[in-house]
């Protein structure tokens, strides 16, 4: 039987519900670049009400923004540059936010953030939004191990170095890393759950991932990889998080339903809550074998303050030894959009965090 707010409760429920739809957003996007081209960006604000100004907070790392010209601006005419951008700065009123990005020869994936504001007061202005300027691959981030081990580590009871290799020995595993001085003897009763982790450089802002991929090649170079002996699902596979969302409290997906028999095999998993693409909902209780579903909003949440990446080489009841290479995310296809209620919604935190 449900029962019904208190007229205080109500007002306070419907205030702080107005509140969070009436703030603007600066809308995450991604731009794919051509290097030695000059690119018009429109920024996608979402005033909501009224009038608003758009400033950019940050600037790229690579490359250079630009204000429009008054000739672009009054007729239509080019160049499209005007004045160079040094953040912090407003962008010109009378452009709808629209901004120039000149990238250079060489460029590479970068991006710069923005705010929206219709006003002064805390509730006129938006969270950050992440302009992420990529090449048409639409890789977010990238670790190929071409040199060395980029600083990866395994995690058993404590945490590991890897082994890095040049020696091309099965599938797309050319330079790779692989789980090395794991105290234990191969092919022993596995007591010990471990995991490759990247280094804590690779943690930000993902929320263009939403919709994108998180995808690595895996392959078994020592083991026992029969059915006898891998381990059965559901089981954690690949797990994502984020410590600091709900408060603290933390909200983390994972793949609890892949199989990995030791063939070289490229994972790729597309980040929505599409029951389809697998992932499902941490929930907390080590007595629960299967997970809940997670939702779109959660997914972006986690993204946004991703500082959480396991994927999990512990896959059969006896010492193994694997290797991984080329991980990366990727931005999700042209047509992704993120949901207004994504931005807003009272339990998503960090508020699309800067």
């Amino acid at each position: 039987r449900m029962r019904a707010l208190a007229p205080s409760s109500l007002f306070v429920f419907l205030l702080l519900a107005t509140s969070a739809l009436s703030r603007p957003i600066a809308r995450h996007m991604v731009v794919e670049i051509t290097p030695a081209t000059d690119k018009l960006i429109r920024l996608d604000a979402f005033p909501l009400t009224g009038p608003y100004n758009c400033t950019i907070t940050v600037g790229p790392s690579v490359g250079s923004l630009y204000q429009l010209s008054d000739n672009y601006m009054n007729f239509l005419y080019t160049p499209w540059k005007g004045l160079p951008v040094s953040a912090p700065q407003d962008v010109r009123v009378g452009t709808n936010c629209t901004i120039v990005y000149n990238a250079p020869l060489d460029f590479s994936t970068t991006r710069f953030k923005y705010t929206v504001n219709t006003g002064s007061g805390a509730s006129q202005m938006s969270s950050t939004g992440i302009v992420d300027l990529l090449n048409a691959d639409r890789i977010l981030t990238y670790n190929n191990f071409t040199f060395n081990d980029e600083n990866w580590k395994v995690q058993t009871a404590v945490t590991k170095n890897v082994c890095w290799s040049s020696t091309a020995i099965t599938g797309n595993l050319n330079h790779y890393i692989y789980n090395c001085n794991m105290e234990k003897t191969l092919m022993e009763k596995n007591k010990v759950d471990w995991y490759f982790k990247p280094p804590t450089s690779i943690y930000d802002n993902w929320a263009n991932a939403f919709n994108g991929t998180v995808e690595f090649d895996l392959a078994g170079f020592e083991g026992y990889f029969t059915k006898d002996k891998l381990f059965k699902t559901p089981r954690t596979f690949i797990y994502l998080g984020c410590s600091t969302c709900s408060g603290g409290v933390g909200r983390y997906i994972a793949q609890r339903n892949i199989t990995v028999d030791g063939s070289a095999t490229h994972f790729k998993f597309r980040l929505n809550a599409d029951p389809y693409n697998g992932w499902r909902r941490d929930p907390f209780d080590v007595e629960r074998t299967e997970w809940p579903l997670t939702s779109d909003c959660e997914i972006v949440q986690i993204l946004s303050g991703l500082d959480t990446i396991k994927i999990y080489g512990d896959v059969s009841d006896s010492e193994e030894i694997l290797g991984i290479d080329d991980f990366l995310l990727t931005a999700g296809p042209k047509s992704t959009y993120i949901l207004n209620q994504c931005y807003t919604d009272a339990s998503y935190q960090p508020d699309v965090a800067p």
